[in-house]
């Protein structure tokens, strides 16, 4: 992946996913890491399709590790997720705020003091 850099010195990325969509027993990791200072916008080309799963199959799943060092700013802004009749999703995400980051934004998530509240999927906070 490449980054492109906006003129505020944002890093802009765009994560791919070349299949069509999602099938039961597909397994997806992240892990971002962002350093003291680090400004990132990191978004999605096209929204993410989870498909019925088969009989048998585990169900789709996509762990989420995200660690903001102090004074670091990460925008997480992926597009939507589709999940269609008879799919089976599950999606963690894990945030390792240090102290000073801010987090916001939209379906992801929102801060409340120290507490990551879950709107669709599971997140905790450390």
């Amino acid at each position: 992946m490449r980054a492109f850099a906006l003129e505020d010195g944002t890093a802009l990325a765009h994560l791919h996913n070349v299949s069509g969509g999602l099938l039961g027993g597909d397994y997806l990791a992240m892990q971002v890491n962002l350093a003291s200072g680090a400004k990132v916008q990191l978004t999605t080309t096209g929204a993410t399709r989870i498909y019925r799963s088969r009989e048998g199959f585990s169900a789709t799943t996509q762990c989420n590790e995200v660690s903001i060092a102090e004074g670091a700013l990460l925008e997480y802004l992926p597009d939507a997720t589709i999940p269609f009749a008879g799919a089976r999703y599950l999606q963690r995400t894990s945030i390792n705020l240090a102290a000073g980051p801010d987090c916001s934004g939209g379906r992801f998530l929102r801060r409340v003091g120290k507490r990551v509240a879950s709107f669709l999927s599971t997140k905790s906070s450390r």
